[in-house]
């Protein structure tokens, strides 16, 4: 039976669903000292978008630091536009950033409940729980606090999808191409609503083509108004693009896509458990069971408003799997996820619809039923906001302790005209107000034909004059040279800073370093043997690697080859002259042999340029024993614990 809202029901939902997402935006937010250690974003990639706004206060151009060339470093132009007109007023774009993310929160909310008023005209339950779902989602209520242009792309979505439904062409038109002003996937919603379109006024009956949408019948002049407005954004875009970039794509999304076009990965299970995970799953068997009246719909040429929502969600895992079938994080696909759950609600509808036509006696609680699992869903969501909440604070935690710290680092121990070169550009130049040489081409176009040609990056480092490296070690890991500066070695996710010396600064290759950790792990579990072969491995991909030499004398040394252990270690320093944990071993071996005066020196040089290792003072302190007790006569060396350097 139909279910009509009356119109102060709707006026009370419209102001309640964006009040409740601004409140869900603040439960990430004002505990966020207390959980994260201080307000902050959870990826690098978040802190980008800042430096350009800075810039673009500060000094009027478009690019990541005031001595750079005006750039596309930055997927979403429209996001550091409006970041920009906040600077006038504070020079804090991290908290921009927050506000700007939980309005566009609160802007999708009131939204989507506006566009399942339209597409359920009978059945307004549905425009409830479908904006229910999606303010109690706690991946979208992460996307709003998270610094990404994510959450202002599904506003602009949804005011879109919202104007077209609505019959308002001009607006339909304009929100579509300011949604590619945030990012150029965008282009796949048009494609939607284009299908959608030839369907309504080509495929549909003649007879069932009224009453399609409210409002006004739309002209063929408002259509092409709106076309010519859509095409003179996409129109400036590509020229924006092409004027401060490498190509049609903004740089950075060109970059991410060359950078990680050579990773594996398993697209559909990543896909899967996009769509599948926690509440979603419950969401993913009615939408998968929509499929079927929306294809019948259309084999009997009748309206199907929802195809539009179908074609946006299964259009946009198809764009990604051509073209970049990498799902680095869940906001990849999250601007699908509204659609997604309109979809489903009406597969929902659609199900209870017919079993209650096969069961007459279901039709009186049929509308229960439905608001039962729609409840059980949102449920569902609101028992996984204490477990995602604390991830996302984790992520922050991991940037404030890591790439802030060491930005902040920059900034007071870097002078201020040099460049350094780093992969996680956004922390270390907002943080470090520097100018940085991005090693993964996202803010450097000049990058970008030298991504996966680590000799050319390297030369590219040599002519940009760069002084300081900072990297993470599991994408660049940086040998030959000591750290000025390290994170935690305990804790995953290292990041050092390091004086870039040509020749002698060595970023090791990314296979052989994967071939160490993985070599590591096998030293771990005591398989001396396999880690060696990996090891001997890594140093064919990557002879010129001091922390290579190290640990394959390690793995000798338990294997109890100290001939090939001393050979390993005096080549680790022939690379690296200062390099501790080879000097350590070394000078163990060396007092074990009675070569007194070598090994000393080794281990006194060793605390000396690392006076925190514990190692190296053991080691100093039980040589010094053993040449007190006896400086002439040979004794046996005692026991040595060799440690595996992480």
């Amino acid at each position: 039976a139909p279910m009509v809202l009356s119109t102060l029901q709707r006026r009370l939902l419209a102001l309640l669903f964006p009040i409740a997402a601004v409140a869900a935006g603040l439960v990430y937010l004002l505990p966020m000292t207390a959980g994260a250690g201080g307000p902050g974003l959870p990826f690098d990639d978040s802190y980008v978008p800042l430096n350009f706004a800075r810039s673009l206060v500060e000094h009027g151009t478009f690019a990541f630091h005031a001595a750079d060339a005006p750039t596309t470093g930055v997927t979403a132009p429209l996001q550091v536009l409006l970041l920009a007109v906040g600077g006038i007023l504070t020079e804090d774009y991290v908290l921009l950033s927050f506000i700007l993310g939980i309005a566009a929160f609160a802007a999708s909310a009131w939204l989507m409940f506006r566009l399942g008023l339209l597409l359920f005209r009978e059945q307004q339950w549905l425009a409830v729980a479908a904006a229910l779902l999606f303010v109690l989602s706690p991946r979208l209520a992460s996307a709003a606090v998270s610094g990404l242009p994510t959450m202002l792309l599904i506003a602009l979505l949804l005011a879109s999808t919202t104007a077209y439904f609505a019959r308002r062409p001009l607006l339909f038109f304009l929100f579509a191409g300011l949604a590619l002003w945030v990012r150029p996937d965008a282009i796949m919603f048009l494609l939607a609503a284009v299908i959608h379109l030839v369907y309504s006024h080509a495929g549909v009956r003649r007879e069932l083509r009224g009453g399609q949408g409210e409002g006004r019948p739309v002209t063929a002049l408002q259509t092409r108004a709106g076309a010519s407005i859509y095409l003179l954004l996409l129109a400036g875009y590509i020229a924006f693009n092409l004027t401060l970039g490498n190509g049609v794509l903004p740089n950075a999304v060109a970059a991410t896509m060359e950078y990680y076009s050579r990773m594996t990965t398993d697209y559909i299970g990543e896909v899967q458990a996009f769509f599948s995970w926690s509440w979603s799953a419950l969401m993913l068997f009615f939408a998968l069971f929509a499929l079927l009246p929306l294809l019948g719909a259309i084999v009997r040429r009748r309206p199907a408003p929802m195809l539009m929502t179908a074609a946006y969600v299964l259009g946009s895992v198809l764009l990604f799997a051509i073209f970049h079938p990498v799902i680095r994080d869940y906001y990849v696909l999250l601007p699908t996820l509204p659609f997604f759950i309109l979809f489903a609600s009406w597969g929902l509808a659609r199900l209870l619809g017919l079993l209650a036509g096969a069961l007459p006696f279901l039709r009186t609680p049929v509308v229960l039923t439905a608001l039962g699992l729609l409840l059980a869903a949102a449920g569902f969501a609101l028992a996984d906001w204490n477990a995602f909440r604390d991830a996302h604070y984790g992520s922050v935690r991991h940037i404030l302790e890591r790439h802030v710290k060491m930005g902040l680092w920059a900034s007071f121990n870097t002078p201020s005209d040099t460049r350094i070169a780093t992969n996680v550009p956004g922390t270390i130049g907002y943080y470090g107000k520097r100018a940085v040489l991005d090693m993964k081409g996202g803010v450097s176009p000049e990058v970008l034909p030298v991504i996966g040609d680590l000799p050319a990056l390297v030369s590219l480092l040599d002519e940009q004059r760069v002084g300081f490296i900072i990297t993470t070690r599991e994408e660049f890991e940086v040998v030959n040279v000591n750290p000025l500066v390290t994170s935690d070695i305990n804790q995953v996710g290292i990041i050092e800073a390091f004086r870039y010396i040509p020749t002698r600064t060595h970023i090791m290759s990314q296979r052989a370093s994967a071939l160490n950790m993985e070599a590591v792990q096998l030293m771990q579990e005591r398989q001396f043997k396999a880690a060696s072969n990996l090891l001997e491995r890594s140093l064919r991909e990557d002879p010129e690697s001091s922390r290579s030499r190290t640990l394959l004398a390690l793995a000798s040394l338990q294997a109890e080859d100290t001939t090939a252990a001393i050979a390993h270690l005096r080549k680790a320093l022939s690379m690296h002259p200062h390099f501790a944990p080879a000097m350590v071993p070394l000078g163990d071996l060396l007092i074990r042999r009675q070569e007194w005066s070598e090994g000393m020196k080794l281990l006194e040089n060793a605390v000396r340029l690392f006076p925190q290792s514990e190692q190296a003072k053991a080691s100093l302190e039980a040589a010094r024993k053993m040449l007190r007790e006896d400086s002439l006569r040979a004794r046996g060396g005692g026991t040595y614990t060799f440690t595996i350097e992480r």
